[in-house]
């Protein structure tokens, strides 16, 4: 009883200190809460699919785990039923899928994949349909759908150290008298 108080406590201070998404970007349920999405209209191959959120100030969509990916995958799955796969911002390096930023991708690879067929596929797509979540490495020049991911700003940064202090005094109240 008390983590549920505890974590509804938490609960509390994570949306008094909301973060917002940038116009025409949305959340996406139980995807990482930090990052905002939008959908694109369009198939695009990866370098224009990359460049295509560059200029909205994001990235293609990297899940971080199995999770992350499967919430990204239902939510396309529910909103955008005839596009099936999804270019992801991970590409082929000194034989490792990793992001941008040199980290490995989290493996959450559709079965026998990754498999390099025709020996050019560098790049990587989140396949909608093989169990709503399965990666898969694909030719950069293929035409795929695009979600482009940014981080989330805070709206109400300056109530942070308010709601703080009351999730502290609240915590140590609860604490005390239980």
């Amino acid at each position: 009883m008390k983590l549920r108080i505890l974590m509804f406590l938490i609960y509390i201070f994570v949306h008094l200190v909301a973060s917002d998404c940038p116009q025409g970007f949305t959340h996406i349920p139980d995807a990482n809460e930090r990052n905002c999405y939008i959908i694109l209209q369009e198939r695009l191959n990866k370098a224009d699919a990359e460049a295509k959120c560059h200029t909205l100030d994001s990235e293609l969509v990297l899940p971080r785990n199995e999770d992350e990916a499967y919430a990204i995958a239902w939510q396309l799955f529910n909103t955008q039923p005839t596009a099936t796969k999804y270019w992801m911002g991970y590409v082929k390096e000194g034989g490792q899928f990793v992001d941008p930023q040199g980290q490995e991708m989290p493996d959450f690879w559709r079965q026998q994949e990754p498999n390099n067929a025709g020996g050019n596929e560098f790049c990587t797509e989140i396949c909608i349909n093989c169990m709503l979540r399965e990666a898969n490495d694909i030719s950069c020049e293929e035409l795929k759908s695009v979600v482009c991911e940014t981080a989330a700003v805070a709206t109400d940064a300056k109530f942070a150290p308010v709601a703080y202090n009351l999730l502290v005094f609240a915590a140590v109240v609860f604490l005390v008298l239980t």
